[in-house]
């Protein structure tokens, strides 16, 4: 029986002394905070003193007071509301494999940097900020000083992770984890140095560029093009590329799959496989080349389809090299003519007369004039002409000279009067014979 209550005596003794052990933290200078469920240690001043509290939110309290602090993690934590981290604070918060998260349906950023400094780190475990939703750093806000180390993450956030305001950068040091980042403008935000993690844009409209050691955000590299030819008007062989452009639109998209955002030129060129130079009757291939703010290009093709101008009106410049008369063939006009054809193109071509040789530089003008028109019949001395296409014509006048016949010598064959003329004899009337072959208009 004594030996039973012996045994029970000890039992008690050592519940206690575990109890004890739990629910006790001891500093390095044996200052003693007994505090049950304890979730985070801080540590304050240079003495090293530490306390342990059983809500996060009092741990972190208790660093602010202190201004200078390191709280560490004793296992995850829920915050109701941002931290903020203000002019002279200088907090350090170990993860130590934890994480630190806002309450499920709260809007805002888990930490919030306006002032003073923030190291976030971890060990090798990793510890993650998470949970915050704000487009001004779901995780964390940094508008002074933030430093990583170590295995820390921040990617689980909604609408963005780390915002940088602007002139803000992050500091590094051995920092081996993962963070979205968000700028205010895109640019240089963190040195490479010490830095073996990763950083990634939480706008994919957005790439990061390690460049020499240097972290930057920049708009994310265009990777293809879609290019859309819309036109009502008609085209011709020699619409010109260029006149094109404005009726080509292009979009792309970057090297993370999104709608790219910056600045596109583009140039056109053809893409015909006989090797010409110029728009073609018919459907034709254009080739669309892009490039981007890197000067990365991309291409894409568009059909466009020309059609033959056809002649629209016609102009004529009539300038006499001789004498015409009214028994002259309208062919002979041909060499005084300049007839030019104005076509849908708005390009004025020198058209060829009917019955002419040749052909033109442009294989698909076909277009010839014709001339028509009765020399004989004139007015004031003058005969009007046709120069004409189908439908299509414009008048000009010619003057008609009269025949000259050298008469003298020539004697008259013949008299005669009409019957029942009277009183003086006129040209009508009149008629004398003249030799063969010389009419009476002469």
């Amino acid at each position: 029986m004594r030996c039973k209550k012996s045994f029970v005596i000890i039992f008690m003794l050592m519940f206690l002394c575990f109890t004890a052990f739990v629910l006790f933290a001891v500093s390095s200078q044996g200052s003693v905070l007994a505090v049950e469920g304890s979730g985070a240690t801080v540590q304050t001043g240079n003495e090293g003193k530490e306390q342990e509290f059983d809500t996060f939110e009092g741990a972190w309290n208790e660093a602010k007071k202190a201004q200078s602090a390191t709280i560490k993690l004793n296992s995850d934590e829920t915050v109701s509301s941002t931290l903020d981290v203000e002019s002279n604070e200088n907090i350090t918060l170990d993860l130590n494999g934890h994480s630190l998260s806002l309450n499920e349906g709260n809007n805002g950023s888990v930490i919030s940097i306006k002032g003073g400094s923030l190291t976030l780190k971890s060990d090798e475990k990793g510890g993650e900020i998470k949970g915050g939703n704000s487009k001004s750093g779901g995780g964390i806000y940094v508008g002074a000083t933030l430093m990583l180390s170590g295995n820390v993450k921040v990617t689980d956030n909604k609408e963005s992770n780390i915002y940088l305001s602007l002139g803000n950068k992050i500091k590094t040091e051995n920092f081996t984890g993962n963070v979205g980042i968000t700028m205010a403008e895109a640019g240089e935000f963190a040195d490479g140095e010490g830095t073996g993690g990763t950083f990634t844009s939480d706008d994919q409209s957005y790439s990061v560029r390690n460049e020499n050691g240097k972290y930057s955000l920049k708009i994310a590299k265009l990777q293809s093009i879609t290019a859309i030819y819309q036109n009502s008007d008609e085209v011709y062989p020699k619409t010109s590329l260029d006149d094109l452009k404005e009726k080509v639109t292009v979009t792309g998209t970057n090297e993370n799959s999104v709608n790219y955002i910056g600045e596109i030129d583009f140039e056109l060129s053809l893409n015909s496989p006989n090797g010409a130079d110029t728009l073609q009757i018919g459907e034709n291939t254009v080739l669309v080349t892009a490039t981007g703010g890197e000067e990365e290009t991309a291409t894409a093709r568009v059909t466009v389809t020309v059609v033959k101008p056809e002649l629209e009106s016609i102009s004529v410049s009539y300038t006499p090299r001789g004498a015409v008369y009214f028994d002259t063939e309208l062919s002979a006009l041909v060499g005084s003519l300049k007839v030019n054809g104005l076509f849908e193109d708005k390009i004025m071509r020198e058209l060829r007369y009917e019955a002419s040789e040749g052909v033109y530089e442009e294989e698909y003008i076909t277009e010839t004039y014709r001339l028509r028109g009765d020399l004989n019949v004139r007015e004031d001395g003058y005969a009007t002409v046709w120069a004409a296409f189908g439908n299509i014509e414009q008048s000009f006048r010619v003057e008609i000279s009269r025949h000259t016949v050298e008469v003298s010598g020539i004697v008259p064959a013949e008299v005669t009067v009409k019957e029942g003329a009277e009183g003086p004899l006129d040209p009508v009337s009149f008629t004398p014979g003249l030799p063969k072959g010389i009419t009476p208009e002469a």
